[in-house]
């Protein structure tokens, strides 16, 4: 399942430390830090069910550091 940010808050950027519009785009799975596995899982079970999810994921800041970031999915197809 090819999965891309379509937007990140500010608040999102501010806590990994990067620019909104260095998210936009990308994978979530460039970000994910020690729960990679799960949380990769868990997202293509939510795209594949069209329903989508909340939770909290562990993402790589900028710096290396692992932070607990709380994920909200919404499945949108082209």
């Amino acid at each position: 399942v090819d999965t891309r940010i379509t937007f990140a808050s500010r608040g999102l950027a501010e806590l990994v430390g990067h620019d909104t519009a260095d998210l936009v785009g990308r994978r979530p799975s460039e970000f994910h830090g020690d729960d990679a596995a799960d949380a990769q899982e868990s997202l293509a079970a939510a795209v594949r069910s069209g329903e989508g999810f909340r939770a909290t994921c562990q993402w790589r800041h900028r710096d290396g550091r692992t932070v607990d970031v709380d994920v909200t999915v919404t499945v949108v197809q082209e």
